[in-house]
């Protein structure tokens, strides 16, 4: 398995899964945050290779973002960005 860890931060737990399971079958580890300010304290305790946030203010408050993906996206849009920015999964 990839040691890349990826945070997601969605308000809809459906999507949060959504994300957890794609990205976790291509190798990356996930953790979940459900707003952006629940992501700030992961991001404060540990060190993570990318935040992959479902809405603008949950990316501003999760310090910024590198690229944004519109909703709706395919999981080949999904992986070829996160590949972009932390390298291909296991």
């Amino acid at each position: 398995m990839s040691s890349k860890r990826i945070l997601v931060v969605d308000d809809d737990p459906s999507a949060r899964l959504m994300f957890k399971v794609k990205l976790e079958a291509a190798g990356y580890l996930v953790e979940e945050a459900q707003n952006g300010i629940a992501a700030l304290i992961p991001i404060k305790d540990a060190v993570r290779d990318l935040a992959v946030a479902g809405h603008p203010e949950a990316r501003t408050q999760a310090s910024g973002a590198d690229r944004v993906l519109e909703k709706p996206f395919d999981r080949s849009a999904l992986l070829a960005a996160v590949g972009s920015l932390v390298g291909a999964g296991a």
